[in-house]
């Protein structure tokens, strides 16, 4: 593994800890019900980290970055709305305070831009954090609810829920999975191929179809992108068989037991109601924002309504756009598109470039697909400035490191 010998402030700790910390205080919020107080040290966090930032940071890179001005932009308007919602009298306070997380959180990118070190050994620490993390919510969570069973066909009947619930447990599983990969990439120790096969075995035991999806999205993803020949390659394929067999180990048993019954629906979970309990909500998410002119309504009263016709509305889009309107969903994606379609064409650039380490090259083609990874799981859940904040501050800290990155090559022209 290569080594810069650098000594970190505080205010480095800090800045990296908050990806793993917002997953430990969400689980501690669920535990004792109130995760208030998981938001309400998320936001302490964010402001002390933010403070210390802005005190310690003595420069910062011009022209940097293009991606930060679309950001302000984003912050801007969700303070316009703010004021909005503040001054007019607005009746609704929880209204108000999920536009202020959502600004608070989305300003953590800004704060990512001033101080985060794009060396190695800083990049590592900050992925080993992670990890370490989804290993301990791991651990607490079947300890602390361990009613699942180990027969080969449990999903199709009771589902493992965890503390967080079936379908953050399964993207926080697939989440370690994947990044358990890439340090088993970036450092050949045997404790990854450990780490692989429990948070393996966690997604396994939830049955959750996107998260599932996800994971194997991303192998295919490292596989497609991976620019070297090694025997990386031969490990992702095995990778791939484990997971397609493990489906098939989830499904075959009732799979063929409802084939002899005529039911193919039922064996694939395809015609239960997670599946259609979320399209009629989607749907009348589209209508009522269309019917409203693309202007933000907010979420509660909406997700209300939508739960009589299903379930809670899951698309991470239509919240964004019940929230900040059609306007701030084009700003925000804007941002977003800004970073990852640069990123996607410079991964060849950046694989053949000798100013990037061997290593950075794997960092750099890690960040792009799993920013790939949570936009496309947002599709089918929440899980992205509701509720769940893993996947907020993730996707940030990634969105930073390929900014710093494409930076680098921009100078290097």
């Amino acid at each position: 593994m290569e080594k810069i010998e650098t000594k970190y402030k505080m205010v480095d700790y800090l800045l990296i800890s908050l990806v793993p910390l917002s997953l430990l205080v969400n689980v501690f919020g669920t535990i004792i019900r109130d995760v208030r107080i998981a938001t309400v040290f998320t936001l302490v966090h964010i402001f002390i980290t933010g403070i210390l930032v802005i005190i310690n940071n003595t420069s910062i890179q011009k022209g940097l970055i293009k991606e930060s001005k679309i950001m302000l932009l984003f912050l801007l308007f969700i303070l316009y709305l703010l004021s909005l919602a503040i001054f007019s009298g607005h009746k609704e306070i929880n209204a108000v305070v999920r536009l202020g997380t959502i600004f608070a959180y989305n300003f953590t990118y800004l704060i990512f831009v001033l101080r985060f070190r794009n060396e190695y050994e800083y990049i590592y620490l900050s992925y080993k954090m992670i990890l370490i993390s989804i290993i301990a919510y791991l651990i607490i969570s079947n300890i602390y609810y361990n009613d699942f069973q180990l027969h080969l066909n449990q999903i199709m009947g009771s589902r493992y829920q965890g503390i967080l619930g079936t379908n953050a447990h399964g993207i926080v599983s697939a989440i370690g999975t994947m990044f358990s990969i890439v340090l088993l990439r970036l450092n050949h120790k045997k404790i990854f191929i450990l780490s692989i096969l429990y948070t393996m075995f966690n997604l396994y035991i939830t049955g959750s179809r996107a998260s599932y999806l996800s994971l194997i999205l991303f192998v295919l993803l490292f596989d497609y992108f991976l620019i070297e020949k090694s025997a990386i390659k031969r490990f992702i394929h095995i990778m791939l068989a484990i997971i397609f067999i493990s489906i098939l180990v989830m499904y075959i048993p009732n799979l063929i037991k409802l084939i002899l019954k005529k039911d193919i629906l039922q064996a694939f979970r395809i015609n239960e109601f997670s599946i259609s309990g979320r399209i009629l909500p989607l749907i009348f998410g589209v209508e009522t924002i269309l019917y409203n002119n693309g202007l933000p309504i907010g979420i509660g009263k909406a997700n209300i309504d939508a739960v009589l016709l299903g379930r809670p509305l899951d698309n991470i889009y239509i919240i964004i756009a019940f929230e900040v309107g059609i306007i701030g969903l084009i700003v925000f994606l804007s941002f977003i598109l800004s970073v990852l379609l640069k990123s996607i064409k410079n991964l060849r650039k950046v694989a053949f470039s000798d100013s990037f380490t061997k290593n950075e090259k794997v960092i750099y083609k890690f960040s792009t697909i799993i920013i790939i990874i949570i936009l496309f799981h947002s599709i089918f859940e929440a899980m992205l400035f509701s509720g769940f904040k893993i996947n907020t501050f993730l996707l940030l800290l990634l969105m930073t490191l390929l900014s710093k990155y494409n930076y680098k090559l921009k100078l290097l022209k």
